[in-house]
């Protein structure tokens, strides 16, 4: 099964298989062609019906801010931080991964990526000050409850615990298994994305082995059935899921049709894409139970299905320290915790390179690399380079 992803102007115009690995290069003309059915459409799109409601900021990363109306069970994701990070790319890599993962048992969740919007067919804030830009509403992640939520404030920020419990700020923690608190001024930290420290974790007796497992099983994932280096991604604790996500083949249908599109395509309007649910999260406040997520696909890139994509897979992995375990020895305090990173992630790598027909060394070859990177990174030595693309083009090339 083939595809073509394109962008406008000047972008390289590639025939992939569904995983994205570039078969060959078309002229131009050579590019398929797709409608959409926009009679009825006017130039803006209009906002949701719940946007009613008062909108709040979820918060702001590099590639854009994110917002939600009261308590939606999706968000907003605009392009207004960055120049160089393109929300396409991500709305593209998401919806490939969802694809590419759709049949395959995963204990980690990704936010579903509904649709795009980008100028002139655009759509809107009702704050007038907003002004038009690149739009991807996405599933939002539930936030912890304030129960949870609050263990973590004590043993994360315990100097500022008092004030933030006082808070009413929705919490989605980030989960580092590649560092312990050593200081800093905790003032500084946001509810909206509280990092929690490896030390903190065990102070409250969670189940490190087993995240450090599941992370494990899902760059293995990434990289050997969705074929991407997991760059810069984030795990996150939040609630357990809440909205229903679409059938696997809807999704392979969705991610052939995106994958034609050209580069920065609206698809709120047609090309058979979901909606932004009507129901509203509802949260038990009192509940402990969490679940691990990963979010954040702007900066992923393609790899190859050999030792070139695994080395640059284990420098992504490296680069995205301190949400993984580091490598370390057997007399070592985090040994048990490596080991079951490493050891989820050949046991799962074995399982899709074998499925899939590919070199059955590749899951050891990333290992054996990350192991040699993290130590090259500890000496201060410099990491390989590897291109990047065709996933994303700079504004020169667009």
């Amino acid at each position: 099964m083939t595809f073509t992803y394109t962008n406008d102007q000047g972008f390289p115009h590639h025939v992939c298989d569904i995983h994205g690995i570039r078969v060959s290069q078309l002229p131009k003309e050579s590019n398929p062609s797709i409608t959409q059915d926009t009679a009825n459409a006017t130039n803006t799109t209009q906002p949701p019906s719940s946007t009613i409601r008062e909108w709040r900021s979820l918060g702001k990363g590099n590639c854009g801010s994110v917002w939600t109306a009261g308590n939606a069970n999706w968000v907003i994701k605009r392009e207004d931080c960055s120049q160089t990070r393109f929300l396409w790319k991500e709305y593209y890599i998401q919806n490939r991964i969802h694809s590419a993962l759709s049949d395959i048992p995963n204990a980690v969740l990704i936010p579903h990526s509904l649709w795009y919007t980008s100028p002139p067919d655009t759509w809107h804030f009702p704050e007038p000050e907003m002004e038009a830009c690149n739009t991807m509403c996405s599933e939002r992640i539930p936030p912890l409850s304030r129960s949870f939520r609050d263990s973590l404030i004590d043993h994360a920020i315990p100097k500022h615990a008092e004030s933030a419990k006082q808070l009413d700020t929705d919490c989605i923690a980030r989960l580092y298994l590649g560092k312990y608190r050593t200081g800093g001024n905790a003032a500084h930290y946001s509810l909206k994305n509280l990092p929690v420290w490896l030390n903190v974790l065990q102070e409250l007796r969670m189940p490190t082995n087993e995240y450090a497992a599941i992370m494990g099983q899902t760059l293995a994932l990434l990289h050997w059935a969705a074929e991407i280096d997991a760059n810069d991604v984030e795990f996150v604790l939040g609630s357990p899921r809440q909205l229903a996500g679409p059938q696997s083949s809807s999704l392979e249908s969705k991610i052939e049709t995106i994958a034609e599109l050209k580069y920065n395509t609206s698809t709120h309007l047609g090309y058979g894409m979901q909606q932004e649910p009507s129901q509203d999260l509802v949260v038990d406040e009192g509940s402990q139970v969490s679940s691990l997520w990963i979010l954040d696909f702007d900066c992923c890139d393609a790899i190859t299905m050999d030792v070139t994509g695994a080395e640059k897979a284990a420098v992504a992995v490296v680069r995205n320290d301190p949400y993984t375990p580091k490598p370390c020895q057997l007399e070592d305090h985090d040994y048990e915790l490596w080991k079951a990173f490493r050891d989820a992630y050949l046991a799962k790598g074995a399982q899709v390179v074998k499925l899939r027909g590919l070199d059955k060394d590749l899951p050891d070859i990333f290992i054996q690399r990350l192991e040699l990177f993290f130590q090259m990174k500890k000496e201060g030595k410099e990491l390989p380079k590897f291109h990047r693309g065709p996933f994303c083009a700079s504004l020169s090339q667009q």
